[in-house]
């Protein structure tokens, strides 16, 4: 092989290499984002968990429930009558047919 061909084939070579690390990185880079964002996700529901948890809501009408849940000022929560849920971070309070919290 001629000197030229070497070069032209170790020039490939590099740039082969160099685009599989940089495609490696990015791809490294999305994954800890993802990551990163799942345990927040987890974080704030654990602590919107033990935060409801703590304010025993069991056999309370929806909106005195409503009320408690507000009072903690954690995030905005809202009712979905779809679902009969009052919810706060992703979390369901759910709420029966005669309108207390079961």
């Amino acid at each position: 092989m001629s000197s030229k061909k070497w070069i032209v084939l170790l020039a490939l070579l590099l740039l082969g290499s160099n685009a599989y690390w940089l495609i490696h990185v990015i791809d490294g880079g999305i994954s800890y984002t993802y990551l990163e964002s799942d345990r927040d996700l987890a974080e704030s529901s654990a602590i919107a968990v033990t935060a409801l948890a703590n304010l025993n809501l069991i056999g309370l009408s929806k909106d005195e429930a409503l009320a408690k849940i507000e009072s903690l000022e954690k995030e905005t929560p809202f009712y979905k009558s779809v679902d009969s849920c009052i919810y706060l971070a992703q979390i369901c309070v759910k709420i029966d047919s005669t309108g207390m919290v079961s």
